[in-house]
């Protein structure tokens, strides 16, 4: 590799990471991932109101 494509390739990586970094700056009323506490209630609004629903569930077998 020569040296004009290592540097591209490290522009690239920098340029990823600081945008990953900055993210919560200029997206700060994103909501957090929570618990919902009555989730029949949630599920039937989202179907209302044509949002998507994420399900997650697990069981210790």
């Amino acid at each position: 590799m020569n040296k004009k494509s290592k540097k591209i390739i490290l522009t690239i990586v920098l340029v990823a990471v600081l945008g990953i970094l900055a993210k919560p700056y200029f997206f700060p009323n994103e909501k957090a991932f929570a618990v919902t506490p009555k989730p029949y209630q949630a599920f039937k609004q989202a179907m209302e109101n044509g949002q998507p629903v994420f399900l997650e569930f697990y069981a210790s077998w």
